[in-house]
């Protein structure tokens, strides 16, 4: 009977601090089993931000490049009225260098003279940069292949000589001669306004601007970057072609805009 009793006795103890420790297992547990349920919450959130930047980029892509090819449509749509196309002594130029630079110049004008040299020593064909950025219309006769690099820069000789054979001993060999005998050499110096003093009278423009004039166009817009190329060789000398670059880029990019907007 007495050992009956002790039995109930501890059984009710036990019972007393049972209940206890299996709350306690069971807070556990929920703890467990709550941060295991953040933890999955995050995961999933953090993988649908990934998702939607993915999708963000995607889109930003795809927009560039429907925007690219707006921009290309349109450049194509206007070529026709490119106002240097007609010009055939420029074709080359336009199409293997991204600017062109237009020498307006005569071998008996001694203002010429340290142009000349200047543009000599900066993009001569002996030149580094001019090996691997200046535009040499022999190589491109002999590589008729398709994968020709455009080069960064062509220089046009539009000469105020005398003579042809004066002309051709004037010129350098990575130079573009327009053809003395021909009309674009006249229409040249009267589209930009630029020429010989003596020349005037002959060929009846108001005159902008005098030799030595060497003006920079871009072969893409055939816009006019800079009228004072001069200016830049003497001061820059081989960086005024970077600069040139960078008034190029900037252009082309203020054309983008205007096309994306309209």
């Amino acid at each position: 009977m007495r050992r009956s009793h002790q039995n109930r006795h501890f059984a009710k103890k036990a019972s007393k601090y049972a209940f206890p420790s299996m709350l306690l297992c069971s807070s556990k547990s929920i703890l467990k089993v709550s941060l295991f349920l953040l933890t999955v919450v995050f995961v999933i959130r953090q993988s649908r931000k990934r998702d939607l930047l993915i999708s963000k980029s995607e889109q930003q892509q795809r927009r560039a490049s429907i925007g690219m090819t707006l921009s290309s449509n349109l450049r194509l749509q206007h070529h026709d009225e490119l106002p240097l196309l007609k010009y055939q002594s420029l074709s080359i130029a336009f199409k293997h260098a991204e600017v062109i630079a237009l020498y307006f110049a005569a071998s008996w004008c001694s203002m010429s003279t340290p142009v000349s040299d200047k543009i000599e020593s900066c993009f001569g064909p002996d030149t580094e940069i001019a090996k691997e950025r200046v535009l040499n219309i022999e190589k491109v006769k002999s590589d008729e292949s398709s994968s020709f690099k455009k080069k960064d820069l062509a220089i046009v000789y539009v000469s105020s000589d005398s003579n042809v054979e004066e002309q051709m001993e004037y010129s350098r060999s990575n130079w573009i001669d327009v053809p003395f005998d021909s009309l674009e050499r006249s229409n040249l110096k009267r589209h930009f306004r630029v020429c010989a003093k003596i020349e005037i009278d002959k060929l009846h423009i108001n005159r902008k601007a005098e030799i030595p004039s060497l003006i920079i166009i871009d072969s893409l817009t055939h816009k006019t970057l800079t009228m004072n190329g001069k200016s830049d060789v003497l001061s820059r000398g081989r960086s005024a072609l970077d600069y040139w670059i960078q008034l190029k880029d900037e252009l082309r990019a203020s054309e983008d805009e205007e096309i994306s907007i309209t």
